[in-house]
């Protein structure tokens, strides 16, 4: 018998965490990458609409006035997140452009991916590009590293990014019980 997922704590277990345990036992393959990505971002939808009222009454975001209001819908939850957490908000622009291929929304966070292509890995011998081969070796990097690819030659690690954003969920239950 299939269990159905309707909270949080089932997404959790039944999506996330697989998603996120794949991704570590392989941290060279994109589609794992991606998957990790998708499930570290949509826990914020699934956490939002599970425990709604909570949310609502706990948590804020600055809007672009840089004014505090309270969280109203799942967006602004994920703004909250975000504001919170950097590495969170670099996890959405990276599932969102992992889903949609290109993002129409410019993030002001440094990092944040705006295209699929800014997601790099190896692939077969050589980087996607190939100069990243370069990039992840003069920093002391395995060369089958998944980068995120910055302005300036900045390059950041996407498997701390992950941890940062599974790290958070994990943070946010202790205090707040939603699984």
């Amino acid at each position: 018998m299939r269990k159905a997922l309707t909270t949080a704590g089932d997404y959790f277990q039944g999506v996330l965490q697989p998603d996120y345990d794949e991704h570590l036992r392989d941290q060279t393959d994109l589609r794992r990458a991606f998957h990790a990505a998708t499930s570290l971002l949509h826990m914020a939808d699934w956490v939002f609409i599970t425990h709604e009222e909570q949310i609502k009454s706990k948590f804020a975001f600055k809007d672009r006035k840089g004014k505090a209001k309270p969280v109203g819908n799942a967006s602004e939850f994920a703004n909250a997140l975000q504001q919170k957490n950097a590495d969170f908000g670099r996890i959405r622009g990276i599932a969102n452009a992992a889903t949609h291929l290109k993002l129409d929304h410019v993030s002001q966070l440094a990092n944040a991916s705006t295209h699929a292509d800014s997601i790099l890995i190896r692939a077969a011998t050589t980087y996607l590009p190939g100069f990243l081969n370069v990039v992840a070796r003069g920093r002391g990097w395995p060369v089958d590293t998944i980068v995120l690819e910055g302005e300036n030659g900045n390059y950041l690690k996407f498997s701390p990014i992950a941890r940062s954003v599974y790290n958070m969920w994990q943070e946010l239950n202790s205090v707040h019980h939603w699984w």
